[in-house]
């Protein structure tokens, strides 16, 4: 046990001694049943990314534009894109933190700069756009990459279904908003899912309800609340409430991402009206805050993927809530 306490003890020292001063200062709460595992701050000419050691509880920034952490935290799907063709790697969290990059396959899976996990952890998706759009899955236990042609290209950004088989897909409208539909593997469309389309930001750990963020900021003329976050329910469609998550940047709303969802209940936002970025827990049925989190070193507009505390040790926990 002393030994393990001393690599800790050296390993934190040498963090310290190259520490970043322009990195982020993450908050530090001191216990929780979730942490933001990964953080992209969205300032400077290009897109910086850090990532909590499971171990260390360090954030350790990463040689990639993106790092997505899956649902249950243990595999992290990052991006490097050289400005010519974006790659798609995959690594285990626990290789990362002993080997690094030498421990990153590249599968060679197209994509357009991003990739989400599916609801269930067991796939990936991504996509591209050239002669047709078509949506790639990436199964991670059998290295298989299946891909669907979007029939038409009227649609946008796809996102998962909650079966982690389906998609859904924006569709044109002749309202203000786009449409959400779902879309079946084999490049058929299903039935539709929700009068309002977005972002599909993350669904609850019951995956009875789903987060959809709004696309862009709001602009005039527009309904004065359609840049909140929409809670939805799965089954119906339904929009079950509407979060405010407007921050004022240069004078206009822009929308501020969720962070996720902390249990069924709660989601996670920024503060829309706190003069520091203040992170807070609401309900989603009643929007009484359950928590506040001061985390003045954090942007509002930044993206982080929020995970379950459960697997870090007792020093990465210190940066639950």
């Amino acid at each position: 046990m002393l030994s393990h306490v001393k690599i800790l003890i050296a390993a934190l020292a040498v963090t310290s001694m190259f520490a970043d001063v322009d990195a982020p200062t993450f908050p530090r709460p001191g216990g929780g049943p979730v942490a933001i595992h990964s953080y992209q701050d969205p300032l400077g000419d290009f897109p910086r990314t850090w990532l909590l050691n499971t171990i260390t509880g360090c954030y350790e920034e990463l040689p990639f534009q993106t790092a997505t952490v899956s649902p249950d935290g243990k595999t992290v799907a990052v991006i490097k894109d050289d400005g010519t063709v974006p790659e798609l790697g995959v690594v285990g969290r626990a290789a990362w933190q002993r080997h690094g990059e030498a421990a990153v396959r590249w599968p060679g899976v197209p994509n357009a700069g991003t990739v989400q996990f599916s609801p269930d952890g067991k796939a990936l998706l991504t996509y591209e756009r050239r002669e047709s759009f078509v949506i790639h899955r990436f199964d991670l236990s059998t290295g298989v990459t299946t891909s669907t042609v979007v029939p038409t290209d009227l649609y946008y950004t796809p996102f998962w279904a909650a079966d982690s088989t389906r998609y859904l897909i924006n569709v044109e409208s002749p309202g203000p908003l786009a449409q959400m539909q779902y879309l079946n593997p084999d490049g058929t469309l299903g039935p539709p899912f929700s009068a309002e389309g977005g972002v599909v930001r993350g669904y609850s750990p019951s995956r009875k309800h789903v987060i959809i963020e709004p696309p862009l900021p709001m602009e005039p003329g527009e309904p004065a609340d359609w840049h909140f976050a929409k809670v939805v329910d799965v089954h119906s469609g339904r929009i079950v409430n509407r979060i405010p998550s407007a921050q004022p940047v240069l004078g206009v709303p822009q929308t501020s991402p969720l962070l996720g969802w902390y249990d069924d209940r709660h989601v996670i936002r920024y503060a829309p009206t706190s003069p520091e970025t203040t992170i807070e827990v609401v309900n989603i049925f009643t929007m009484r805050v359950l928590k506040r989190v001061p985390a003045a070193g954090l942007h509002p507009l930044s993206y982080s993927d929020v995970r379950s505390s459960a697997g870090l040790s007792p020093f990465a926990k210190l940066a639950a809530f």
